[in-house]
């Protein structure tokens, strides 16, 4: 399962894949994201979420696809139809995710197909409680006879 927000979902913008077509690039979902500034004079372009002198001059946030940390390279290749939703995480709940590797910030990426196997699996755990409710209650109704 993947966890999100941890404590900071106020100050996060999570961008939802509703507007995803009107994105070129995954660098572009990211830019537009609340205090994330883009140099695109580099390729791939450098991203800066908290600043420069953090984490002995790396600007560098980490970033996380689907859960697991992954280096900047592999994000290049992500097109915005396959993202389901890009947070920012800025604030001192980063260090949840990767203690001093994310000083500078941390990009969690949900992908399409992380977000249909959590949904199945919602799915799944509430039908299992309804069953298992079901179960009880007709136990209680056999107890009673």
């Amino acid at each position: 399962m993947l966890v999100t927000g941890f404590g900071a979902a106020a100050q996060n913008n999570k961008l939802e894949n509703e507007r995803a077509s009107t994105y070129t690039s995954i660098y572009d979902m990211i830019q537009r994201q609340p205090g994330v500034m883009l140099n695109n004079s580099t390729n791939p372009p450098s991203i800066i979420i908290r600043g420069i002198g953090t984490n002995s001059g790396e600007t560098s946030p980490m970033f996380m696809i689907d859960g697991v940390k992954v280096p900047e390279s592999q994000i290049s290749s992500l097109t915005p139809q396959e993202v389901w939703s890009v947070e920012v995480i800025k604030d001192g709940s980063a260090g949840f995710y990767g203690g001093m590797e994310s000083a500078n910030g941390v990009i969690l990426i949900v992908t399409m197909g992380q977000h249909e196997m959590e949904e199945r699996a919602a799915e799944q755990a509430k039908a299992e409680r309804e069953a298992a409710r079901a179960a009880r209650k007709a136990a209680r109704q056999n107890k009673q006879k």
